[in-house]
């Protein structure tokens, strides 16, 4: 099968985004396969996309209660007048799934668009979101949420990569693949660094 054809039958038939976040490692691998190709100069990166899908699937659970969640909450949807709320926006990707997803979602382009680069100076913002997170609630994060944090910010970048690319144009495919790459090994080290989850567990 063509990879254009592939394309076109995974538009058909991939899960929505309200599924289990376990979709978006099969969507990612499926694409890496595809639009990557076996023998092109993209090799170096689809082993590294299909690495980090290989890592979070086998570590991700499902602890989180399910709730609507927003799906795409990050700056550019979330408005504010001065330090007050005042709408939210594009709900395209609003569905009842693990409540961790919005937060990781938040914390994954927090980390990414941040800069920092040592391990302490990274997380002492996302833990700061975290802990900010929490007291906003009714009913606060569990341990087994905070322990599987560092597995939901791992599938962000694995969601982008396996939703756009297979709905962008092959150009843009390729640019968002292209522009994915820093963070996918950024996020590789993270799920693979106990020190998160301990951080993330440790009040």
């Amino acid at each position: 099968m063509s990879c254009r054809s592939r394309r076109r039958e995974e538009r058909a038939t991939s899960p929505t985004t309200s599924r289990l976040p376990r979709h978006s490692t099969e969507r990612a691998s499926a694409f890496a396969g595809c639009v990557l190709g076996a023998r092109s100069a993209w090799d170096a990166h689809a082993d590294r996309a299909l690495a980090l899908a290989e890592v979070v699937a086998s570590r991700e659970a499902d602890v989180s209660p399910r709730q609507l969640v927003h799906g795409d909450f990050w700056d550019n949807n979330v408005f504010f007048r001065g330090e007050r709320l005042v709408a939210v926006a594009d709900f395209d990707f609003l569905a009842v799934r693990p409540r961790l997803d919005d937060l990781a979602l938040t914390l994954y382009f927090a980390d990414s668009h941040l800069g920092l680069d040592t391990w302490r100076e990274r997380m002492t913002p996302l833990r700061m979101l975290v802990e900010s997170y929490d007291v906003a609630q009714d009913h606060p994060l569990s341990a087994a949420e905070r322990l599987a944090l560092p597995w939901a910010i791992g599938r962000q970048p694995l969601w982008g990569y396996g939703h756009w690319v297979v709905s962008l144009p092959e150009p843009a495919a390729q640019r968002h693949a292209a522009e994915t790459e820093r963070d996918l090994d950024r996020v590789a080290a993270l799920v693979r660094d106990p020190r998160w989850a301990e951080a993330f567990v440790t009040r």
